[in-house]
């Protein structure tokens, strides 16, 4: 975690006009230790734990071609080929014989948040009965989160919450005499969270791509036009082998948006 930040003020007139400005950063990166398990893409002796012997499994001819898009599968080949701005696979990579992606490295993943943050502030004591204040607060930030790093097993799958904050105020302090103090306040107040996935503008319906590390459609017809429901739809795997099911066809599109 990294914080940094400074602030500085004075008079632009002695006596009567004085400013404050400040800025402070924040940065967080918490590396998920979690276990994160994945089937392996090469062979391993076990249907359950390898893409490789499931899809043998299954028979490669048995597999939708969906499905082998979707788990990057070759036409006629039972080996995954990793993913590429060319070819679509939605699972990570996993050359080794084991499950665990993390902490190996081979999809490290981690919670990353970053806020940057600034206030100004002036002041005017036009005399000793009449004083004017006024104050601005913008801050900025974006933060990818693992909600489930169990499951979690590539960086598109993350969380995304970018926040935006505005809040601006300003006062009249009038004092008639020793009796009486009237303030006159106003203000503003913006906050903007909302929740996304990082994959959230992929239109799936849009062939497959891949820009800064995220994908750009999946090749998938789900029916979505309205860009507020773009990303990788919710799906289900359903068996066709007793141990072979993520090569199995995907239907979670269809029963979600009712498209057939």
């Amino acid at each position: 975690m990294s914080n940094y930040g400074a602030t500085a003020g004075g008079p632009v007139i002695k006596d009567k006009l004085f400013w404050f400005g400040g800025y402070e950063a924040q940065l967080l990166s918490l590396g998920i230790t979690t276990p994160i398990r994945t089937p392996s893409d090469i062979s391993t002796g076990s249907a359950k734990n390898s893409m490789v012997d499931a899809c043998n499994a299954v028979g490669r001819n048995n597999v939708t071609p969906l499905s082998a898009t979707l788990a990057g599968l070759p036409a006629g080949s039972c080996t995954p080929a990793p993913a590429s701005s060319s070819f679509e696979n939605v699972f990570v990579t996993n050359s080794t014989s084991g499950k665990n992606v993390v902490p190996t490295g081979l999809a490290t993943l981690a919670d990353v948040n970053s806020t940057y943050n600034g206030v100004a502030k002036v002041d005017y004591h036009a005399n000793d009965r009449n004083t004017l204040s006024g104050m601005f607060f913008i801050g900025d930030g974006s933060g990818t989160w693992d909600d489930n790093p169990s499951v979690i097993t590539s960086a598109f799958s993350e969380s995304l919450f970018p926040v935006s904050a505005r809040i601006g105020s300003g006062s009249w302090t009038w004092v008639p005499n020793s009796s009486y103090v009237n303030e006159l306040k106003v203000g503003y107040t913006h906050y903007l969270l909302p929740f996304l996935s990082v994959d959230h503008n992929a239109n799936p319906q849009a062939p497959w791509g891949i820009s800064n590390g995220i994908p750009t459609g999946f090749a998938i017809n789900t029916g979505i036009t309205n860009p507020a429901f773009f990303r990788f739809p919710a799906c289900e795997y359903s068996r066709l082998h007793p141990v072979g099911r993520e090569l199995a066809q995907v239907r979670g599109a269809e029963r979600q948006y009712g498209v057939s």
